[in-house]
């Protein structure tokens, strides 16, 4: 059973407070700032298969590059044939979002790519799955930033042997509105060989590969009401055998489960690469 649990912070008068930066390997203790760094999480539906998809890989590191503190992204692979589509991260977390997110009048079929920004809704014509269209996929991702963040995340990650263990903390400075929320974790890869990659260039590399989840598909449900304090969850364990460890990033990011498949937005999230820490920002 995973523990959350909270603590409260105390400072000594005389003492120093130093803050690492980010991504570090210091485990000096930090404090949350005040106000917190809003960040975007961006899921996308790609495949090897799929000639439309390098578009999507190119936003992705065109917004990788734009904003490197603020820009999250995950890529699940799903179709056939497509080597990283037969892991079962990807597997699962396709039929969980297709099922939780699909519009209740959509009735067609999915599209390739599929770009899903913050889980949120298009306000033009109300879909998530299949919601953006390559054109707006910009825009979206500038106004999901444009909002004030009512919540930061941190996440401390450590790997013995190959074993990654990981706490993600996090702490809400706004309150929320009323509902049931919870934290989701992946693991990630990039540097993947993409050579098999219909319509992508030579030397393509798959990038944001989900690979594990740290925890349930649904996600862990959390105390929102605990304000101003740092709460911590602790993080599946998970083997990186079958990885490269210098090529992973744990992402953690804390969402609204609502009732309808337009209430599950993501409020914020937070990255990492993996063996490393990053604090509050």
């Amino acid at each position: 059973m995973k523990s959350v649990f909270a603590f409260t912070m105390v400072v000594l008068i005389g003492s120093t407070l130093v803050f690492t930066g980010c991504g570090t390997k210091d485990n000096t203790v930090t404090l949350p700032p005040k106000a917190f760094t809003q960040k975007c999480v961006v899921e996308k539906y790609t495949g090897e298969w799929c000639g439309a998809c390098p578009n999507a890989g190119s936003f992705f590191e065109t917004m990788t590059t734009t904003y490197p503190t603020k820009f999250i992204g995950v890529a699940i692979h799903a179709g056939s044939p497509d080597r990283y589509a037969s892991n079962a991260s990807c597997q699962s977390m396709y039929s969980y979002l297709t099922q939780e997110l699909k519009h209740p009048s959509f009735s067609g079929t999915i599209g390739f790519p599929n770009v899903m920004i913050m889980r949120s809704a298009n306000p033009s014509n109300g879909a998530i799955i299949d919601g953006f269209g390559s054109s707006e996929w910009t825009g979206a991702v500038s106004n999901a930033l444009a909002v004030k963040a009512p919540l930061g995340l941190s996440l401390e990650t450590k790997v013995l042997g190959t074993t990654l263990s990981s706490t993600a903390k996090y702490q809400i400075s706004t309150a929320l509105p009323a509902g049931v929320y919870a934290l989701t974790a992946y693991l990630v890869e990039n540097e993947l060989d993409g050579s098999l990659q219909t319509s992508a260039p030579a030397g393509y590399k798959q990038q944001h590969v989900l690979r594990e989840l740290l925890t349930p598909k649904e996600g862990l449900t959390i105390d929102a009401t605990k304000m101003n304090i740092p709460v911590a969850v602790t993080l599946n364990d998970v083997s990186l055998a079958s990885y490269v460890a210098a090529n992973c990033q744990v992402i953690a990011f804390i969402h609204k489960k609502g009732t309808s498949y337009d209430d599950k937005k993501i409020i914020n999230g937070q990255i990492v690469k993996a063996g490393f820490n990053q604090n509050f920002d």
